[in-house]
């Protein structure tokens, strides 16, 4: 039981969403938990449908595989929120949106200047 509050502690404290250690822990408990629901699902019917079924042995094996599975979806999930932080973190997002108001611009006057030659002639 100590390690596995020590892993959770180490894990905790390495994750850095928002900056905030409250909202980090909370975050952490919800990507933890779903990461844990789809470690167990996931391991559970891959095991199901090999045929192997339960024995002292077999009980193991799935609980190390749930347990690295867990930790791997726990850390790309992290790593996915804390992208999804950076691409919000400045405002790169401008740009895109000026070189598309600035092509909509230039669409917009090529067809204003298109229909005003049509009707001359």
């Amino acid at each position: 039981m100590f390690i596995g509050k020590s892993l959770l502690y180490i894990i905790e404290n390495s994750v850095d969403i928002s900056g905030n250690s409250i909202i980090d822990t909370i975050l952490f408990a919800i990507i933890g938990g779903i990461s844990f629901s789809i470690a167990f699902g996931l391991v559970g019917r891959i095991f199901d449908k090999l045929g192997v079924y339960d024995s002292d042995l077999m009980s193991d094996t799935h609980w190390l595989i749930r347990v690295i599975v867990f930790i791997v979806l726990t850390h790309v999930s992290i790593k996915v929120a804390q992208v999804i932080k950076w691409i919000f973190s400045f405002q790169w997002w401008r740009y895109p949106i000026a070189f598309l108001m600035l092509i909509g611009i230039v669409v917009l006057a090529y067809y204003v200047i298109h229909r005003i030659s049509k009707k001359k002639i």
